[in-house]
């Protein structure tokens, strides 16, 4: 073979090399990247609801509070943890796990009149934008 092809197919295929590194080692990291943000909950798109919204006190009654912790793209996260706050009135429980649908079931009983403000808190460190109100009479 001629040395000049030679020198030539090692330079080709050495930019060939170099550039399939340059390729596979940026797609990567940005799939990593996109992952990591797919799974960080959002305090704007997750949800706080309850039901009902006023409570009858000569009727004692649960009031069920449901949270959807949620991405920025709206997709459901599992298995992150849901803390409420209330300033008035006990959950059964306070701290749970979101399930597949990104969803966590709490429980506010009270007994006095007022109106209970409550707020959700994830991971410890993400408020919840989205706040919910209960009154009881």
């Amino acid at each position: 073979m001629d040395k000049k092809l030679i020198v030539l197919l090692l330079i080709f295929f050495s930019f060939f090399s170099l550039f399939s590194v340059i390729v596979t080692s940026r797609r990567t990291s940005g799939f990593f990247t996109r992952a990591s943000e797919e799974n960080n909950p959002s305090a704007e798109k997750s949800l706080i609801l309850a039901w009902p919204l006023t409570v009858n006190l000569k009727q004692p009654s649960e009031v069920k509070i449901t949270v959807f912790v949620m991405n920025n793209k709206q997709i459901p996260l599992v298995n992150k943890k849901v803390t409420l706050i209330s300033n008035i009135g006990r959950f059964k429980e306070n701290n749970l796990m979101t399930d597949k649908l990104g969803k966590a079931e709490f429980f506010l009983i009270n007994d006095s009149p007022g109106i209970a403000n409550i707020e959700a808190i994830v991971n410890d460190n993400i408020v919840l934008k989205n706040k919910v109100s209960v009154k009881f009479e």
